[in-house]
């Protein structure tokens, strides 16, 4: 009579004798999840790990379908309206070159040199 290997169980990752609830995230998500998986830890009991899989895979593939219904209303939005996050500096100078852009463009008869400091020479 013979052994009979059993078979991977589907999402269950070990890493260092720790096991992980695991799920690969779809390319077309990535840019919105910013992971390239998602996964949950389990400890280091493998019966307790496969006793939390189901629920923990469930939980996983409704975090997906989460991205994917916000995915779908941030494709209706204008190209403008879908941007990366930006840090506080990055806001100032954006804010700062919009305002110049505005006031330009409200006053175009303002010589470059306006509001600089002019040293005259006597």
């Amino acid at each position: 009579m013979g052994l009979e290997m059993a078979g991977k169980t589907r999402h269950l990752k070990e890493k260092d004798g720790r096991f992980y609830a695991r799920i690969a995230v779809p390319a077309a998500l990535r840019s919105a999840i910013r992971k390239s998986e998602l996964g949950t830890p389990h400890g280091g009991d493998r019966r307790a790990a496969l006793r939390l899989m189901p629920d923990a895979a469930a939980e996983l593939r409704r975090r997906l379908d989460e991205a994917r219904t916000q995915g779908a209303v941030v494709a209706k939005l204008p190209r403008e309206a879908v941007t990366r996050s930006l840090s506080v500096e990055q806001l100032a100078v954006k804010s700062y070159k919009d305002r110049r852009s505005h006031a330009n463009a409200a006053s175009p008869d303002a010589s470059p040199s306006r509001g600089a400091w002019v040293c005259l020479s006597t």
